[in-house]
């Protein structure tokens, strides 16, 4: 094997280990942080924020595609001035209370 060769395999094994372990500390740092590993698809983190009230008072779910093909979500979109401005999405985060038993019970934390 030519020497040239026997560099870029060695550079091209480096960069897939450093690839493994960039996404092995980011699922690790994820599942510390939500409770949850990322997996293919949709993905929802229910986090906690601001509201224009006070501080660390609201729930707030951030959805993510991690999949190749896109997602379709419908929504209402505000037309702005005093109505707001934006879109609006229908959503519920609902927290699961008993999640051990045959049917576990929720209740709704956040609507909008």
């Amino acid at each position: 094997m030519p020497i040239v060769l026997q560099r870029v395999c060695k550079v091209l094994v480096w960069c897939f280990g450093l690839v493994v372990v960039l996404l092995l500390t980011a699922e690790g740092w994820h599942h510390h942080k939500f409770g949850h590993f990322v997996g293919y698809g949709l993905h929802a983190d229910v986090i906690l924020g601001n509201s224009a009230v006070g501080k660390n008072d609201t729930y707030y779910a951030v959805l993510k595609n991690l999949s190749v093909t896109n997602l379709q979500i419908e929504g209402c979109r505000l037309p702005g001035g005093f109505i707001g401005s934006g879109t609006l999405y229908q959503w519920d985060v609902q927290r699961v209370t008993n999640w051990d038993s045959h049917s576990p019970t929720s209740q709704t934390t956040w609507f909008a």
